[in-house]
């Protein structure tokens, strides 16, 4: 996995050390803190700023809480862009004197496969015990790759243990497990259900069902017959092939223009 500049880490590992040593008294609680990433949160290929919510549940509470790093990827890297804006309006970190997010970094460091996110809380905005609620929001891209949209993909947003931490107002990490006075992460998930579409051959649909090809998708089919697949490519291959012939020919886009035009439905297949 890609790792933060040396130069980012030292920055925050200060922040933390100069922000949590001012300390404030703390509740010991019955319960564990946990870190929890929704689950089930229903996108479609080509989606841009999709909202995943991270939640904080500090109920009875281990301690007064006074900042995180949290640390994020996901099972289906080449499917899931972590966005570098990350939400706080109205959350338990709205009100964090320093917020920092850094994500993979790529030519304009906007997205990437993992995302860190620091916060680092002062006397004013420490979360107490007896808080459950919206820490921040996730923001990601969802890919539309042709080898992707016919498939319907459940992703894990994980929350990376050990370089993930939560830390009381004292500067004293919160260890990770499953009993009283520890920290729990929960990862969460993003499903994106895909269909082959056939006779979007140029993927404009995104394999959501019941979308239809276009004239474009007829065009497209010929401009690959006649100039080439390198300019041209199916998206994906399979929904070219209408009549399932088990190849694209001029009659598969003749095909497409029938059923566009005359709603003669594509035989042969399904």
């Amino acid at each position: 996995m890609v790792t933060l500049a040396k130069k980012h880490s030292l920055v925050l590992a200060i922040g933390v050390i100069l922000y949590m040593s001012i300390g404030v008294g703390e509740v010991k609680g019955l319960t564990p803190v946990e870190v929890a990433v929704q689950t089930g949160v229903l996108s479609n290929y080509g989606d841009t700023m999709k909202a995943v919510p991270v939640y904080l549940t500090n109920i009875v509470g281990f301690d007064t809480i006074g900042g995180y790093l949290m640390t994020f990827n996901s099972s289906i890297p080449q499917m899931i862009d972590f966005r570098k804006t990350v939400g706080r309006s109205g959350s338990l970190s709205a009100n964090f004197p320093t917020f920092v997010t850094a994500v993979e970094d790529d030519s304009l460091k906007l997205a990437g496969d993992y995302i860190k996110v620091v916060g680092i809380a002062d006397q004013n905005s420490y979360i107490l015990p007896g808080a459950s609620a919206l820490l921040f929001t996730l923001y990601l891209n969802i890919a539309a790759d042709c080898e992707l949209i016919s498939d319907t993909n459940n992703a894990i947003i994980y929350i990376a243990p050990f370089i993930s931490t939560v830390s009381d107002n004292h500067g004293n990490t919160i260890p990770l497990g499953t009993d009283a006075d520890t920290l729990i992460l929960i990862d969460g998930s993003v499903e994106v259900p895909g269909t082959l579409v056939l006779g979007d051959v140029n993927g404009s649909c995104r394999g959501i069902a019941g979308c239809s090809p276009s004239l474009g998708d007829a065009i497209h089919l010929v401009n690959y017959l006649f100039k080439g697949p390198a300019n041209w490519p199916l998206c994906p291959p399979a929904a070219a092939d209408v009549n399932c012939s088990g190849t694209q020919t001029l009659g598969d886009a003749i095909a497409i223009v029938n059923y566009i035009f005359k709603s003669i439905p594509f035989s042969g297949c399904l």
